[in-house]
């Protein structure tokens, strides 16, 4: 009895402290700036840039309402290219 009381409480500790561990963090890395800092290069280079960049800037439109407008003279829409159009997400 005494020993599945131990291993019991050394299960509890071991959850816990794995709980603990975690850190909470959303998994994004620290050093990447928000969509809504600046325009980022590939958002000039091709389509897709620009579409995630702006899908990630929607999903900070509230962030974005209390920020001061963003730098675009170095933004240079991406030309029409050629290639089949992607399907709709």
């Amino acid at each position: 009895m005494n020993r599945e009381r131990i291993i019991r409480t050394a299960l509890v500790v071991a959850s816990a402290a794995v709980v603990a561990a975690c850190g909470g963090g959303d998994g994004k890395p620290d050093d990447v700036p928000a969509a809504s800092d600046a325009v980022p290069a590939a958002a000039s280079q091709s389509a897709e840039g620009l579409v995630d960049w702006l899908r990630a800037l929607a999903q900070e439109a509230d962030a974005a309402d209390a920020k001061p407008p963003l730098d675009l003279s170095a933004f240079e829409p991406p030309a029409v290219d050629d290639r089949e159009p992607l399907p709709v997400r």
